[in-house]
């Protein structure tokens, strides 16, 4: 090779490698936005509290005494309300009953008794004791009235009744005028005998016979409830406490008393029974003032044997001039 041909080619050899070195360096291929979007870590999400999973509740299958179609029994009404049609208390229901013992009763809101002034009073230990009273022996129940160990008594066997109806036998004597703040009325009863349903109540009728107060024992041999009876207060009532007490257990052989303080002032009437306090009746306007006090006995049954003693009838007031 000529020594012209050879420094040709060591020319072009050193062109060709600095043109290597310094050519820029191509830049990287441009990428689609959706890549780059696709790389770029995308926000940690939003940290919320976990929510408990909510689930429909489940449906209850009814008792398998208790066809689904049909639904379970009303409860009864309460114990100091009568049938409209009657009047007259229902029957104490099984259920209802309460066998418990009867706890020690609360201190009695009743003024002492030198306080109060006997307005009347019929205690059958006088021959003449009942001339005060006026019966219906012979009429209602057809039980006979009479005056024995010391006490009024109405005995026999019940006449037949038409079916639902209630009948009674009672008696009741005068007030006289009632014109102070505090009334006490009392009555004391003894089942001596009865094979059937019975009611015995004291009440206590205003004039014309609005607002009567009343108290009731209702039962069957063996057992019962004293209970205090609204329905025949012709206003607006609200009872607090127990409502009814289940029977002592021997009304057979003792007396026990049933009574009621009506507090005008107050405008409340508490029931009691041998100083147990039922309840408290609330009302709103006014008892008219009371005429008579009576009791009874009622029964819807004919053909039942009855033996019912009353004894010491009190009506006392007390408190100024209302």
């Amino acid at each position: 090779m000529s020594m012209i041909k050879f420094a040709i080619v060591i020319g072009v050899c050193v062109l060709v490698v600095m043109g290597c070195a310094t050519s820029p360096t191509p830049a990287p291929p441009e990428k689609p936005k959706a890549a780059d979007d696709a790389e770029t870590p995308a926000p940690p999400p939003e940290v919320r509290p976990e929510e408990p999973e909510v689930k429909a509740p489940e449906a209850v299958p009814p008792p398998a005494d208790i066809p689904p179609e049909k639904e379970e029994p009303a409860a009864p009404p309460p114990a100091d309300e009568a049938p409209e049609e009657t009047g007259k208390p229902e029957e104490p229901a099984d259920e209802n009953e309460n066998t418990d013992p009867v706890a020690a009763p609360p201190p009695v809101p009743a003024v002492a008794d030198d306080d109060m002034e006997i307005t009347a009073s019929v205690t059958f230990e006088e021959p003449d004791a009942a001339t005060l009273c006026t019966t219906d022996s012979g009429e209602g129940l057809g039980l006979k009235w009479s005056i024995a160990d010391g006490a009024g008594r109405f005995s026999g066997t019940t006449v037949p009744s038409a079916p639902g109806t209630w009948l009674s036998n009672s008696f009741q004597f005068p007030v006289g005028i009632d014109f102070r703040t505090k009334l006490e009325i009392s009555g004391e009863i003894r089942i001596a005998h009865s094979d059937g349903l019975h009611v015995i109540a004291l009440w206590a009728p205003g004039h014309h016979a609005a607002n009567r107060l009343c108290i009731y024992y209702a039962g069957r041999p063996g057992r019962g409830n004293y209970v205090i009876q609204t329905h025949w207060m012709n206003i607006e009532t609200t009872t607090t406490g127990k409502r009814a007490i289940p029977a002592f257990g021997d009304e057979k052989d003792a007396f026990h008393q049933m009574r009621m303080l009506l507090d005008r002032g107050r405008k409340k009437v508490d029931y009691y029974v041998d100083d147990i306090h039922l309840g408290t009746v609330s009302y709103e306007g006014e008892i008219d003032p009371i005429t008579s006090v009576g009791m009874d006995i009622e029964t819807p049954n004919g053909g039942t044997k009855m033996d019912i003693r009353y004894d010491n009838i009190k009506v006392r007031s007390s408190g100024p001039l209302y």
